[in-house]
């Protein structure tokens, strides 16, 4: 009797235990309670940035309109920072070219290369022998040309402008021309492209555009890499973007380099010892 008894309160006492643990803990669901919600982060806002006016000259473009305002504006840089070409309000901000034109919305276009700015005509034009090529520039302006040698489709001349070269690179160049309505357009758009001719080639009555996408490396005058000219045809009318042509590319660089196919190559001797006859050097043993 009295080990059924003693079974019993041990029984009782285990079915208590059981209950105690299935009850949650009091002290865990206060802190549960209290953890504050994540609040989602609003993006930080980007003030403006602060531009400086590079050049600013006034252009009669189109005849009968009022002048077009040309504008080179580059921002204004943080001064005492770990990097010092930081831009005033905008990190990103880089230099800008913005032409006013009358009567319309700004033509904009920015050279997202890098912080450098545009360039001078002068330096421009490297690689141009004749120092009076730019002689005709139609405003008097050291970064605009405003060339009368080559024509858009109102017979209105068009613009020239370069970017900075970076390093061993060639700079940008832009060329713009005016459409039917007077707003500029782009004939002309690389970002690595050093100005060497404007000639005709092929005898349409239009200049081709001619230069070098990448500028030779040398370790000597007779292990130049080989960088060849490309030249782009303009439409006629030219109311398009101008097209690599590959044919007066060959021709080009029959007459005035070396030939040894469209693309550069760090693995073909060029020998420029004599700069008016340059010729392939031996192939490389690698």
């Amino acid at each position: 009797m009295t080990r059924h008894v003693l079974l019993f309160v041990l029984v009782i006492a285990g079915c208590g235990g059981d209950n105690r643990e299935r009850q949650p803990q009091r002290d865990s669901v206060v802190a549960l309670e209290q953890t504050p919600p994540v609040q989602p982060q609003s993006p930080k806002k980007r003030t403006p940035p602060t531009w400086r006016v590079v050049e600013r000259t006034a252009a009669k473009w189109r005849p009968g309109s009022a002048p077009y305002v040309l504008i080179i504006e580059d921002p204004v840089y943080t001064v005492g920072t770990e990097d010092p070409l930081t831009a005033v309000g905008d990190p990103d901000a880089v230099p800008r070219l913005r032409i006013k034109v009358p009567g319309r919305r700004d033509y904009l276009f920015t050279d997202t290369r890098g912080e450098g700015s545009f360039l001078p005509i002068k330096e421009g034009l490297a690689l141009f022998r004749d120092s009076t090529f730019a002689a005709d520039n139609l405003v008097k302006s050291p970064r605009f040309y405003l060339t009368p040698k080559l024509r858009g489709i109102l017979g209105t001349p068009m613009l020239i402008v370069f970017g900075y070269a970076y390093a061993s690179d060639p700079g940008s160049l832009r060329i713009l021309s005016l459409d039917k309505s007077g707003y500029p357009i782009d004939v002309f758009a690389e970002d690595e492209f050093d100005l060497a001719a404007l000639v005709d080639l092929d005898g349409d009555g239009v200049l081709e555009i001619v230069g070098k996408p990448s500028l030779s490396q040398c370790g000597g005058c007779d292990t130049c890499s080989y960088d060849p000219f490309a030249v782009y045809r303009l439409p006629k009318p030219p109311i398009r973007k101008a097209t690599y042509n590959l044919a007066l590319s060959r021709k080009y660089n029959l007459e005035h380099y070396v030939w040894a196919g469209t693309r550069m190559s760090e693995g073909i001797d060029v020998n420029t010892c004599n700069p008016d006859k340059p010729h392939l050097g031996p192939a490389r043993s690698r």
